[in-house]
């Protein structure tokens, strides 16, 4: 399978599984914010998927190969299985949430969330 190929499939993937872990906990897939959460990190995502096939393919591959699995160090293992657990909760806990209504947010600070949150404002710097 080519390089370009791994990273659609990868893409894909990882929209599945962030799918699943923000409407599942959610209860329906009429949670907008987790609609809108998806467009812009995958928005996000896209360009620089499609920037690194086009200028770095060697960062791509490199990029593709991610989580506890791939470190080679126990510490190294230790730390990402952490922060796979943290990435996870950060999708499930605002689910959670939304179908609990545990917090009230004004719609300005949800907005202003979905933006900076998914990276938009910093993602192009790393380009």
């Amino acid at each position: 399978m080519n390089l370009n190929t791994k990273a659609w499939l990868g893409l894909v993937f990882l929209a599945i599984a962030m799918g699943l872990l923000l409407f599942l906990p959610a209860g329906t897939a009429r949670y907008w914010q987790a609609w809108g959460f998806l467009a812009v990190f995958f928005g996000a995502s896209l360009l620089i998927t499609l920037y690194l096939m086009k200028k770095d393919p060697a960062l791509l591959k490199r990029r593709l190969r991610g989580g506890p699995t791939a470190e080679k160090e126990k510490t190294q293992k230790i730390i990402m299985s952490f922060t796979t657990i943290g990435f996870i909760a950060l999708l499930v806990v605002p689910a959670l949430d939304y179908r609990f209504t545990w917090s009230s947010v004004p719609l300005y600070v949800v907005i202003a969330g979905l933006i900076d949150g998914a990276g938009v404002l910093h993602c192009f710097s790393c380009l």
